[in-house]
């Protein structure tokens, strides 16, 4: 019996200071205007880096982008500088920990979040982990970007970009090309995130691997070459694509393509272990599609 009373004592006590704890949690966070960044250790302020020497940017042949946690953004103006538009991380007593950093050497500007301080306490930092490049107008660069955690977005809506080649590797993210794109290649990886083809997409060959993601296209897509290598996920085309080679291959997903001009124009050979394709394997054209699935169903579409 005197054990129960000992434990009531403490639940009683346990009780009062967990009432005591909300009220004055309650009280503070409504003297803030319950604004939660009052919270965090450490805060995030916005940083601009601004290249205007017009001989440097001439020298400019690859940007090169490496963040563990951001998203990017890439996009044309209308100035002759490029500006990227990212943050530092700083304690509440203003010292430096992070900061965006640029160097051009041998034809590529590289841009990094460097670790300026060791900060073994953190709670927080609230603010929004984003990295934008603005390039002038029609500047055509090779783009490459990796990250560990973050979407990456190229370029606006109707709106044309230029580029000789893309190469973008996400862990967990997805990958939108926003803007109607010109390059060579483009070749994207995804360890677990989606990819989206926003924008009309002109290239010679075009390449997408992913572990965990759908391929979604949704504006048209004309390549010499197009391969997509998904272990889970679907391919989905909502607009129609044309290639001389298409090669796609899932392990488990639906496949769904439409694909500009005839069925005489081109050729079908498919592996489905379990699965269904809506069209029987044919020879007929010279532009080849292949298709193995090992748990899916595969839907070909053509314009005419």
């Amino acid at each position: 019996m005197k054990d129960n009373g000992f434990v009531k004592v403490l639940l009683i006590v346990g009780l009062v200071f967990l009432v005591l704890g909300g009220t004055i949690f309650t009280v503070a966070m409504f003297a803030n205007k319950w604004d939660f960044t009052v919270l965090s250790s450490h805060v995030q302020e916005k940083q601009v880096v601004e290249i205007t020497n017009e001989d440097e940017i001439a020298t400019i042949e690859k940007i090169d982008l490496k963040l563990s946690t951001a998203d990017v953004k890439y996009l044309y103006h209308d100035e002759n500088k490029i500006i990227i538009e990212g943050y530092k991380l700083c304690s509440r007593k203003g010292e430096l920990f992070e900061e965006v950093s640029t160097k051009i050497e041998n034809g590529t500007l590289s841009i990094r979040l460097d670790r300026k301080k060791v900060s073994w306490f953190q709670i927080g930092a609230f603010g929004e982990n984003q990295i934008i490049i603005k390039m002038p107008k029609d500047m055509k660069v090779e783009l490459s970007v990796e990250l560990s955690t973050g979407d990456v977005f190229i370029g606006e809506s109707n709106k044309s970009y230029v580029f000789s080649n893309i190469n973008i590797t996400t862990s967990t993210g997805d990958v939108s090309l926003v803007g109607d794109i010109n390059c060579q290649t483009a070749n994207i990886k995804n360890s677990t995130g989606d990819t989206y083809i926003n924008g009309k997409l002109t290239v010679n060959n075009f390449t997408r691997n992913a572990d965990t993601g759908d391929f979604i296209v949704n504006a048209k897509i004309n390549a010499d070459k197009i391969t997509v290598s998904n272990t889970t996920g679907e391919v989905i085309c909502n607009a129609y694509i044309t290639a001389n080679l298409i090669d796609v291959e899932t392990s488990t997903g639906d496949i769904t393509l439409k694909l500009l001009g005839s069925k005489s124009d081109y050729s079908y050979t498919y592996d489905i272990s379990t699965g269904d394709s809506n069209i029987s394997a044919f020879i007929s054209g010279a532009k080849q599609i292949k298709v193995i699935a090992s748990t899916g169903d595969a839907n070909i579409y053509f314009e005419r």
